[in-house]
């Protein structure tokens, strides 16, 4: 490899910490770019109409100075003669959202390892509503991948709990139960919600933590145990909502194999390792390589979605504008007042 191939053209900066990938952006480095005479010639122009332009802006003030029209003369900033000469605005994620973030250890049947969703279809005035959510397996059998479409009903018991009370659902389509966390185990709800026919559990967190491992501690599941997937809190109480005001909600489950490197050092998951999985997006990265980028940036390294930071006045800003990326002026579903049941659930 050249020992020049360090150069980024995203960022347009030497990065010598690592041999292929800016440590900042994660492009792809490349050879320093060589500088032509003429390149030579127009940048030591540049400089000279830089100094020339700057000598006029402070005589330009001084004379000012000296007519009464200003109270006191100063040197002009750099960045107002040359705008890129001004520093990025990047803030830190706040301490706090950064705390709050699982760390996760990798095994053979990490959740980690898979994408869920959950997709509830209804009708509102003759009008077909989708709304999708993001979800987590569990770490027991059975593993996915699966794809389940079926009728979404709320559990008798809401934590699943024997007796259950048999749902009518209609003949044709699966019935899928919705229930919450708590009380009994997830392997345990998976078999009671199967012994009143039940194809798949949805499961809603009770806590305000996102995302959170369903685990089978005490090792009862079975291959012959239906799925269970989890979504966070504030999405299960916009779920209990649907089924509380609709009839015949259905819902499909997806749940595959996803991604399983980290976008920042482009190195594959291995079983041992520590990562985080970014509440919002749930876009997953070791926790090392994270950690870097979110102590000094509150996006997501791959899709730029904000998090929260410990600047006031930027996350009032950032509420008025109702902005969930970076770059953009507006978000598609709001910022709640409280931003970490919005983020945490």
């Amino acid at each position: 490899m050249s020992s020049n191939r360090d150069y980024c053209m995203l960022c347009e900066d030497i990065c010598s910490s690592h041999q292929e990938i800016c440590t900042i952006c994660g492009e792809e480095l490349v050879e320093r770019p060589q500088e032509s005479s003429q390149q030579r010639t127009s940048i030591n122009s540049t400089s000279n109409n830089h100094d020339s332009l700057q000598q006029r802006v402070s005589f330009m003030l001084q004379q000012g100075n000296d007519m009464g029209l200003v109270e006191e003369w100063e040197e002009a900033p750099p960045e107002a003669m040359d705008p890129q000469m001004a520093a990025s605005k990047h803030l830190p994620t706040s301490k706090e959202c950064l705390d709050r973030i699982p760390r996760i250890k990798i095994d053979t049947t990490s959740a980690i390892l898979y994408e869920a969703t959950v997709e509830v279809e209804y009708k509102n005035d003759e009008k077909i509503e989708k709304i999708s959510f993001d979800a987590t397996i569990g770490e027991f059998e059975p593993h996915p991948p699966f794809h389940i479409v079926g009728e979404l009903h709320r559990c008798s018991n809401i934590f699943g709990k024997r007796p259950l009370s048999k749902i009518e659902s209609t003949p044709t389509e699966k019935l899928i139960v919705f229930m919450e966390r708590g009380e009994i185990t997830f392997v345990e709800k998976c078999k009671n919600a199967k012994s009143i026919g039940a194809k798949a559990v949805i499961c809603s967190n009770s806590q305000p933590i996102w995302p959170y491992i369903m685990k089978d501690s005490a090792g009862k599941a079975s291959s012959d145990d239906i799925p269970i997937v989890m979504v966070k809190r504030s999405d299960g109480n916009r779920i209990k909502q649907v089924i509380r005001q609709n009839q015949n909600v259905k819902v499909k489950i997806e749940a595959k194999k996803c991604s399983s490197d980290c976008i920042i050092c482009t190195e594959k998951f291995q079983i041992g390792d520590s990562v985080m999985r970014l509440p919002l997006c749930s876009h997953v990265f070791h926790e090392e390589c994270c950690m870097s980028w979110l102590t000094k940036h509150n996006t997501c390294p791959f899709c730029r979605r904000e998090l929260p930071t410990d600047n006031k006045e930027y996350e009032s800003e950032r509420r008025r504008m109702g902005r969930s990326h970076a770059g953009s002026s507006q978000s598609n579903d709001g910022l709640a007042e409280d931003q970490w049941e919005t983020i945490f659930g």
